[in-house]
């Protein structure tokens, strides 16, 4: 091999290497942990909370909870940003409402 080939080859080899460090940094943490107080009032709250529809059945002490629905977190710093607790009013199939109920309720 030629000179101008070496340093081709060499170049490759370091690129490729660089690259697996970088993923390997990567994959060991991307996800994002939820803030353990901030876990722990969630909870308390939703303890409080009516929730006939079963929108917080994903709630859990045992999960983080940047992974539950309807919470939104900080994708750095962990830190819940959003709830999404609005809730439609009930539709049967004809687009009606219905008087059932699925509304969040309770003390807060």
């Amino acid at each position: 091999m030629d000179g101008s080939c070496n340093i081709a080859v060499f170049i490759f080899v370091w690129l490729l290497a660089l690259s697996n460090v970088d993923l390997c940094i990567c994959n060991a943490s991307s996800e994002v942990q939820c803030i353990p107080i901030e876990q722990d009032a969630l909870l308390k709250m939703k303890r409080h909370l009516s929730d006939p529809s079963n929108r917080l059945s994903s709630w859990s002490p045992h999960e983080n909870c940047c992974n539950w629905a309807l919470v939104v977190c900080h994708n750095i710093t962990g830190h819940v940003l959003e709830l999404h607790l609005t809730t439609p009013p009930p539709f049967d199939s004809n687009g009606k409402t219905t008087n059932e109920t699925s509304a969040f309720g309770g003390e807060c």
